[in-house]
């Protein structure tokens, strides 16, 4: 059991990072959703790193704007673009105002077109601009917490809704792969986590952005029919975004 779990957990982090765990050579496409229930894990890693940045590059100079821009930085290296390159994808598509084909086709295009562009620029600039103003004595919370509960968001719209495209791909196996108890696991990880920073305001925090993951997944998914490997991507930097400016609000 301890075996299989460390697979998963590799498995999750050669997918989601540019840490060179090395992908099991006995992977197969159907091991792509169970590593789901890791996807938390993941996103502890990626916010331990920024935060690092975050401290290290606070150590240089002063006040947070740079740090806050170091840290954005190493926030996407450690995916290595990942997500935003699914945010600007999902982005040209479904602001086109097409028909669902349309939309597909268009996420399939390499070329990055203006949707993409303002997309990618007003998540960039919401989540830099929370990281800047988070209160000092929330930022290590808020830095750890927000990549957690972004990949809890894609576990989430792999179990709840189907795969959008008729081919498969990375995205239809996790699809097809990702279940409930997967993201029954997930969650319970995430609360692990909450809980871990003991930190009250958190949990209002998170109700807040759980509603607001479960309409923008229920958006995306009625314009495409499902969800496709870029919405996962775009779910995930929203809800990163969402979560940085709830745990910066004014909340006593």
């Amino acid at each position: 059991m301890i075996r299989s779990a460390w697979r998963q957990l590799r498995m999750a982090v050669a997918l989601l990072t540019r840490v060179p765990v090395g992908y099991p050579e006995d992977a197969r496409d159907e091991d792509v959703g169970p590593s789901a229930a890791c996807y938390p894990i993941v996103g502890a890693l990626v916010g331990g790193v920024t935060l690092a940045a975050y401290y290290g590059a606070g150590a240089v100079w002063d006040g947070p704007a740079l740090p806050s821009v170091v840290a954005l930085v190493a926030w996407i290296a450690i995916t290595g673009g990942l997500h935003v390159d699914g945010l600007m994808d999902a982005c040209d598509g479904l602001l086109s105002h097409r028909p669902r084909e349309e939309k597909l086709r268009i996420m399939k295009d390499p070329q990055v077109g203006a949707f993409g562009a303002l997309g990618l620029a007003g998540v960039l600039l919401v989540k830099l601009g929370a990281l800047a103003s988070l209160p000092w004595d929330r930022v290590w919370w808020a830095m750890l917490l927000a990549p957690v509960v972004g990949r809890l968001s894609m576990v989430y719209a792999g179990a709840a809704f189907p795969y959008a495209r008729a081919e498969g791909g990375m995205g239809g196996s996790f699809a097809g792969g990702t279940g409930w108890r997967h993201f029954a696991v997930a969650v319970a990880l995430t609360l692990a986590a909450v809980a871990a920073v003991r930190e009250p305001r958190a949990w209002a925090c998170l109700a807040v952005v759980a509603v607001c993951v479960w309409w923008v997944a229920r958006r995306i998914a009625r314009s495409l029919g499902g969800m496709t490997g870029d919405t996962y991507g775009a779910l995930c930097e929203v809800t990163e975004a969402f979560a940085l400016l709830a745990f910066g609000a004014a909340i006593p």
